[in-house]
């Protein structure tokens, strides 16, 4: 995640999440990630992204997990376009831009990072959760993290 973090343009101008020692925090702070049941990952995306906020009060945290061999190419190209949309749409600084919000992916999580480092709890946001009954999704995380298992590799990292 510390090298591969890439900063929205207004995240950058402010110099949010810049220097190596923030990373280095951010990424100590992080919880393990498991991709779902027969699955792996092969790419992952970490977007600092603005709140739309000058100054930002918080930053938005968006990891997207990719399970095929074209994950890395579907990353890059839905980042890259997203990018070349907000560059076009900056013209002054205090105007509003878009965000990377809404890339595809296989799984989408997001989390609130406040300007202290804090981090709010991360949340799947993928488009098919939606077809999950909200009650059994909540059963099943709670399940998990109470799991042996996960809280043993959890303090590993």
């Amino acid at each position: 995640m510390k090298r591969n973090l890439r900063r929205h343009p207004r995240v950058e101008l402010q110099g949010l999440l810049g220097s190596e020692e923030e990373k280095a925090k951010l990424a100590s702070a992080l919880p393990v990630f498991l991709p779902f049941k027969g699955k792996v990952y092969k790419f992952v995306l970490w977007v600092a992204d603005w709140d739309h906020h000058l100054p930002s009060q918080s930053v938005i945290l968006r990891l997207y997990t990719y399970y095929g061999s074209h994950g890395k190419k579907t990353a890059e190209d839905s980042y890259f376009e997203r990018l070349a949309q907000i560059e076009s749409e900056t013209i002054f600084p205090e105007f509003d831009v878009s965000d990377f919000a809404g890339l595809p992916a296989d799984e989408v999580y997001e989390c609130e990072r406040n300007l202290a480092g804090e981090l709010k709890g991360f949340h799947l946001v993928s488009e098919w959760r939606r077809e999950i009954d909200p009650i059994l999704g909540r059963k099943a995380e709670q399940i998990v993290r109470n799991s042996s298992h996960f809280r043993e590799i959890a303090s590993q990292t």
